[in-house]
């Protein structure tokens, strides 16, 4: 894989990171907030902030693959018909609403009803932003990459990463509050989201092997991937799933049932393994064709 992909890599997981961040703020928000014994506005902002931070990165290494960054803007003239510039459209966007999002919560701009919309305007730039870089790689003389899996996957990243962000940011503001009280049992259905990140992933796996008629004109080969690696990356995923699975376990003790240093552990067996997908993932190219 060439040097300049590893660039790509930390822009797609930094970006979905960063929208699935957002979507489990907003479902906490809307869902699961009146049962929670968290300071509902202080980790809306961490959490957004975080976000945003994230984004800003993602952005910036996305101007380490271009070879003229300074004509990136030429890219946006063609909206009718390049997902290139729908995609870098809505990065754009994406980024201005977190931060919209950012100023209006740190200096309480808005009512909460506002903010919830504010929030819900940002989830959905964020998700179409997602299905553009997702269309973006689905490139017909690219079998590989041009099948629904891509798709599934790059949204399996921000089901995965990001409510488990959201869970450990909620987690560290109980444990520096010294909050014992019992979790709202309501916080499971971001574990959920978690689980169903995975099933995603799996999902996606079925799509991986393009078809044979489609190997006969082979412009590029991939680059072979360890097997190893890939059982490494699955042993990563189901193990760091399992963490954010069993902090739900103890639910009926009277304290807290998210172990900071357990999910600083899953968080980071999550991530870990989505590096080692997004390899895989850019390591696959081959074109047919010339």
């Amino acid at each position: 894989m060439y040097s300049a992909e590893w660039s790509l890599i930390f822009f797609t997981l930094l970006s979905q990171f960063s929208a699935g961040l957002l979507m489990s703020v907003f479902v906490f928000r809307v869902f699961l907030s009146a049962d929670s014994f968290i300071n509902k506005e202080k980790l809306t902002l961490l959490c957004i902030a975080t976000a945003f931070i994230a984004m800003l990165l993602a952005l910036g290494l996305s101007f380490l693959h271009l070879n003229a960054p300074l004509s990136s803007v030429y890219a946006m003239s063609n909206l009718r018909e390049s997902w290139l510039s729908r995609e870098i459209l809505m990065a754009s966007l994406f980024a201005l609403l977190l931060f919209l999002q950012v100023v209006a919560s740190s200096f309480k701009l808005f009512s909460p009803r506002i903010q919830n919309i504010l929030m819900a305007l940002g989830v959905m730039a964020g998700l179409y932003f997602i299905y553009s870089m997702g269309r973006l790689y689905m490139i017909p003389t690219v079998p590989a990459w041009n099948n629904p899996g891509t798709m599934v996957a790059f949204y399996a990243t921000a089901f995965l990463t990001g409510p488990a962000g959201f869970l450990l940011v909620h987690e560290e503001l109980s444990r520096k509050n010294d909050i014992l009280k019992k979790p709202s049992v309501n916080m499971i259905p971001l574990g959920g989201m978690i689980f169903a990140g995975m099933l995603m992933v799996a999902a996606a796996a079925l799509f991986s092997n393009p078809e044979t008629t489609a190997l006969a004109n082979i412009g590029f080969e991939a680059q072979p991937t360890s097997r190893f690696l890939m059982i490494g990356r699955w042993l990563l995923l189901v193990v760091g799933v399992a963490v954010f699975m069993g902090s739900f376990v103890s639910i009926k003790k009277p304290e807290s049932t998210l172990a900071t240093p357990k999910l600083y552990w899953g968080f980071g067996l999550l991530v870990v393994s989505e590096v080692i997908a997004r390899f895989d993932f850019y390591n696959s190219y081959f074109r047919i064709g010339l």
